[in-house]
């Protein structure tokens, strides 16, 4: 055998015994096995033509798929690095009900997210929320559930936001809440949050309220106090939408909201870039 066990620890030695076995037989698939995950780990050149071979030859390797992936995202090429994450999850190897499951479906969504395909995003994200709340569905322990979520990028509140672009409003709204009871959410941003869906849901003097609310409030959350700067704008929105339908509520009770913005001088301009 040309890797045999005093290979296993020399990675040149390895590398030159995999590369020969596949000039011997270029269409072995079990040495592209064990041949791509090092030449990935070693940064060889040849790593991407070897696992373009290799998915040649097994299309339903999602383990190869995902390093090219991961490698053709980094190298900015994201049509390439989609498609190959697409094809990772149709593949009839991989279970559905799993960690990798989880672990492509965010690495895709987050691409979908960067592409501007927000329904894409949100059904890959519809995965990803479903493992944070029953990870034991697939498979996660509580080790690998704190790794794979320890990036703030990847907790509710994120994921509430990717479900808002795509307009699926009711799991936005459980993300959020699930954000604030995970303590990953001022009280402020949840409530502004709340607002935002209220209004998307045309439910305008729910909204409205939410957000009186929120601004009657002296929070000391940092993020609180930068939403409160996109406040007056969805106001005017939302009464925008009321005057529509007069009977809908008595105007000369809109308390001024002048004063939410005179808690940051000089910063008026910057809710007009928020909507």
């Amino acid at each position: 055998r040309l890797f045999d066990a005093e290979h296993r620890n020399d990675a040149k030695r390895s590398l030159a015994a995999l590369r020969k076995a596949v000039e011997l037989d270029p269409c072995a698939i079990e040495i592209y096995r064990q041949l791509v995950p090092l030449e990935f780990a070693l940064g060889e050149k040849t790593a991407v033509q070897h696992a373009l071979k290799a998915v040649e030859l097994d299309p339903e390797d999602y383990d190869t798929l995902q390093r090219l992936a991961l490698l053709s995202a980094a190298a900015g090429q994201l049509p390439e690095a989609i498609k190959h994450f697409e094809n990772a999850l149709k593949s009839p190897k991989i279970q559905r009900e799993s960690f990798e499951y989880v672990v492509l479906n965010l690495q895709l969504g987050k691409l979908y997210g960067l592409t501007g395909q927000k329904e894409l995003a949100a059904d890959c994200y519809e995965i990803v929320f479903d493992a944070r709340k029953t990870p034991k569905k697939y498979n996660i322990d509580a080790k690998t559930r704190q790794k794979l979520f320890a990036d703030p990028a990847e907790g509710y509140e994120t994921i509430g936001q990717v479900f808002l672009d795509a307009n699926r409003l009711k799991l936005a709204l459980e993300a959020f809440e699930l954000a604030g009871k995970a303590g990953r959410t001022g009280a402020g941003n949840l409530a502004f949050n709340r607002a935002r869906i209220l209004y998307l849901s045309e439910k305008y003097e729910e909204a409205l309220a939410e957000l009186e609310s929120l601004a009657r409030s002296q929070t000391p959350d940092e993020l609180a106090a930068k939403q409160l700067l996109w406040v007056p704008l969805l106001q005017v929105r939302i009464q925008d939408q009321l005057r529509r339908d007069p009977g809908q509520r008595n105007w000369e009770a809109v308390d001024s909201w002048d004063e939410v913005l005179q808690r940051l001088p000089g910063r008026r301009w910057w809710c007009l870039t928020k909507f």
